[in-house]
């Protein structure tokens, strides 16, 4: 039962606890308010049969009509924009078929942009965003959109 930073832990008076600020990607949320529980159970067990909420957070998904992934022509080829959040990792794929997705490009954060050259590439070409989970480095095989 740790306790915010700069007060003690209930179960000693010195122990060390940990604290962390996340971002974390649940997915496309209709506009809302929602709560996050978050539970804690008994340090002295290794598993906890009824474990309590330690914190209800509380957070609006405001409407929105901004989209997730613009593209516009530039001389060379193409610019996408990707919005998104902080501390997310995405990456870019890119497809001629639509079934065997390439990536492209890895980013964490966001917004950002990604110029693609199509000097090379396919007449036709498509582009998606994936959000990576945490421990994924590499593009992992997905179906279509």
């Amino acid at each position: 039962m740790y306790q915010k930073q700069g007060e003690f832990c209930a179960l000693c008076f010195d122990c060390p606890y940990h604290t962390d600020t996340n971002t974390a990607v649940l997915g496309s949320l209709p506009p809302g308010t929602y709560q996050l529980i978050i539970y804690m159970s008994d340090p002295l067990f290794d598993w906890d049969p009824f474990p309590l909420p330690h914190l209800i957070m509380w957070f609006e998904v405001p409407a929105s009509a901004d989209q997730t992934v613009t593209a516009t022509r530039t001389p060379a080829g193409l610019r996408l924009n990707v919005a998104g959040v902080t501390g997310a990792s995405y990456i870019v794929e890119s497809s001629s078929t639509l079934t065997n997705w390439t990536g492209i490009h890895t980013n964490t954060g966001a917004p950002f942009h990604l110029d693609v050259e199509q000097l090379g590439l396919a007449e036709h070409q498509f582009y998606r965003v994936r959000v990576l989970s945490d421990g994924i480095s590499a593009p992992a095989p997905a179906p279509p959109p």
